[in-house]
């Protein structure tokens, strides 16, 4: 955690443990994908743990058997939020998107309608929002976190992400969508 009024560096995760990446959870809390190892293979078996900036603390949220990628954390900290997926290569994660509440543990996997995910990002701590392909299409769709209902924004033939590999863009707070959109050679 690095403060720039102070310059004060400080490293929120223990020793041992490796994160691959990471984001906020709330005012005082860190989502991460990690593993025990640091090595290129320990990732295969990473799982989702929480660090807590203020305490120091860290608790596992989620283990799957398959890999773990594009963790986020609510911004009042009460849900975390992960792509669960049979994954070749870091970064290339697409696949089931999963919901957990932080305080109790429970998971829940959200149907979004066969598309697999690929990006998130939270619209306020009741709204996220994900980006993903459906066989060749790129689809955007908001998650209502208390209900798990899904309302799609959009899915097109048209390759939605400029440079990356997936489906990439950044919601509005109205919960539009912008992205490069494109032809695809595959279509």
């Amino acid at each position: 955690l690095y403060t720039p009024d102070t310059g004060d560096l400080r490293r929120l995760s223990p020793e041992g443990l490796n994160c691959w990446e990471a984001g906020w959870c709330g005012d005082g809390r860190v989502t991460a994908v990690t593993s025990p190892g640091a090595d290129e293979d320990s990732w295969y078996g990473a799982g989702l743990t929480l660090l807590d900036a203020a305490d120091g603390s860290c608790r596992e949220l989620f283990r799957a058997e398959a890999q773990l990628g594009v963790a986020k954390g609510s911004p009042d900290g009460g849900t975390a939020a992960v792509v669960r997926a049979v994954c070749s290569d870091r970064w290339l994660v697409a696949g089931d998107l999963v919901l957990i509440d932080t305080a109790t543990g429970a998971t829940r996997t959200v149907d979004t309608e066969g598309t697999d995910v690929t990006g998130l990002q939270w619209l306020g701590p009741e709204r996220l929002g994900y980006l993903g392909q459906r066989g060749l299409d790129s689809v955007a769709g908001i998650v209502d976190v208390a209900t798990g209902h899904v309302r799609e924004v959009f899915s097109t033939a048209l390759a939605c992400g400029g440079a990356t590999f997936f489906p990439a863009g950044s919601f509005t707070a109205d919960g539009r969508v912008l992205t490069v959109q494109e032809l695809s050679l595959i279509h």
